[in-house]
């Protein structure tokens, strides 16, 4: 996984010139758009989502799960994403997009999706495969922002940036592991608590979910200002064994700004450990990317002070397996 790691930065560049290379045909009209996937290959709509919400003309809802949303119509653009082209849950809500006559565009590695935006006549982009999906998350995600390019919503986004990002990101790489991995040193034998303002929220979720998957660490977030009506309460008594990570792009709201102030003085009482990340950078999407990057490194370093394998995901294996006899 340290290799995979990385080679972030240059599977941005490659997917960049994929994306490049890739063109829509048809005229898509549309009033919504629902973007599916889940894991590695969902979490880049969530993210993309949160870029896009001040933003997007159009409502763009993220759906993990067997089942298309119910306002989903001939009016709708579905963007199917797995990155095996097999993932269940994915296909399910294609074939219901099929049946609702939705619009739909597909991006894979190939597998059934492939094969059925091929028999149906949708169009599609395929990426390289082989990969663990959650070390691919460049390839669907700059895919999905190219695509949103050509469809005239995601207009801050262009390949050119990509590009400049991912070779910023691999000048920088040799810091950005180490300051991971101070804090993974530090972070080793407590549970991490993620907190960030809510435009953040699908950057924290793919923070745990590589703590989750590659450090085999359980793991939560929360967003503010919503933890500041709930979960800042349970905040009461002294927890050695969480850390919070704090984490930040200096973009906050100035009230969700002094919000996070107060909630660092709270933690700060409780927790066993409390840390800051800023991500660096100088658009969002740059700095988005930075976070992502840090993400992945402090999974691996956390596994590799536990002297775990990273890539292996064997319950999830051995769920697949239970599945496949319904």
């Amino acid at each position: 996984m340290r290799i995979l790691v990385a080679s972030f930065p240059k599977q941005l560049i490659e997917s960049a010139e994929i994306a490049a290379q890739f063109s829509l045909t048809k005229t898509y009209n549309f009033q919504n758009i629902v973007i599916t996937g889940l894991g590695g290959s969902g979490i880049g709509g969530t993210i993309i989502s949160d870029l896009l919400k001040a933003s997007s003309k159009f409502p763009i809802h993220v759906n993990k799960g067997y089942n298309l949303p119910g306002f989903a119509n001939q009016h709708t653009l579905v963007i199917a994403c797995s990155y095996s082209g097999n993932t269940e849950e994915t296909i399910s809500v294609f074939d219901q997009a099929v049946s609702n006559n939705c619009q739909l565009i597909g991006i894979t590695s190939g597998g059934e999706l492939e094969k059925k935006c091929t028999s149906n006549n949708f169009e599609f982009v395929i990426i390289p495969g082989g990969l663990p999906p959650r070390a691919a998350f460049g390839y669907p995600f700059v895919q999905l922002n190219h695509i949103l390019q050509l469809l005239d919503i995601n207009t801050d986004f262009s390949i050119n940036q990509i590009h400049e990002i991912g070779n910023w990101l691999l000048d920088n790489q040799e810091t950005t592991s180490l300051e991971a991995k101070k804090m993974a040193v530090s972070m080793h034998g407590t549970i991490p608590v993620l907190y960030g303002e809510d435009r953040l929220d699908g950057v924290i979720q793919r923070f745990r979910q590589q703590i989750n998957e590659n450090a085999k660490m359980l793991c939560w977030h929360h967003v503010i200002p919503e933890l500041n009506h709930n979960e800042i309460v349970g905040w009461r008594s002294k927890e050695n064994r969480l850390s919070v990570l704090i984490i930040q792009d200096g973009d906050e709201f100035y009230r969700n700004q002094k919000r996070t102030e107060y909630l660092n003085e709270v933690v700060t009482q409780y927790a066993g450990n409390v840390f800051h990340l800023m991500a660096n950078g100088k658009s969002a999407l740059a700095k988005t990317l930075y976070l992502i990057h840090f993400a992945d490194w402090l999974s691996v370093h956390l596994a590799e002070i536990k002297q775990i394998d990273p890539i292996e995901v064997k319950v999830i294996e051995a769920l697949k397996v239970r599945l496949k006899d319904l």
